[in-house]
């Protein structure tokens, strides 16, 4: 006989990401996970398997909605500048899934919590890195070719100077009160980029 699932996964998914985001991976227990997804034990194994195989699917699930979300904040920029700048914004107002406030970024605080005992976390993190940073190099490129930042600065070196101001962003977003306190920070940024 088939097996039907009397649940939105989507949604219970979504729920334990949250739980993730804002307990963290060691903060968050099963019976935690089973009250906010409304699920039992057996259910969640069956639909998701062990609670690390849920915690990657629910990573998986936030980087997704992430490069959706970075791609269509990029698609209506002008130039390659602007593209920048785009992103920048996207770092200052994470998603909130469900609209429950949570503040920084699920990957910076999972690879904060548990790179250095968890392989597959640092794997994951080291791919939405390189992934990124040539996102950053393209459009360090095309801004040099559209005469907005100097030709001589090295791209890639330009990309990495861009991705560890993110980071860092993301992590500066969690202290203050309201994102656009930030903006100067990304202007002055914006700013380097393109000073000779």
């Amino acid at each position: 006989m088939p097996k039907f699932e009397l649940f939105n996964k989507e949604t219970a998914l979504e729920n334990a990401l949250n739980l993730f985001w804002e307990k963290g991976y060691n903060g968050t227990s099963i019976r935690d996970l089973e009250k906010v997804m409304g699920l039992g034990k057996s259910s969640i194994y069956n639909s998701f398997g062990d609670k690390e195989t849920l915690f990657f699917a629910a990573l998986k699930h936030y980087m997704n909605f992430e490069q959706a979300r970075i791609s269509e904040s990029i698609i209506g920029a002008g130039n390659a500048l602007a593209a920048i700048r785009a992103l920048f914004g996207c770092v200052m107002q994470p998603p909130q899934f469900q609209e429950k406030k949570l503040s920084g970024c699920l990957l910076v605080d999972s690879f904060t919590e548990l790179a250095q005992t968890n392989p597959a976390v640092r794997q994951f993190a080291d791919d939405a890195k390189t992934s990124t940073l040539q996102l950053l190099k393209v459009l360090v490129i095309k801004g040099q070719q559209q005469g907005d930042i100097p030709s001589e600065k090295n791209p890639a070196e330009l990309a990495l100077y861009l991705f560890s101001n993110m980071q860092g962003l993301k992590v500066t977003n969690i202290l203050v009160k309201n994102p656009k306190e930030l903006v100067p920070i990304v202007e002055t940024i914006l700013k380097s980029l393109t000073a000779i």
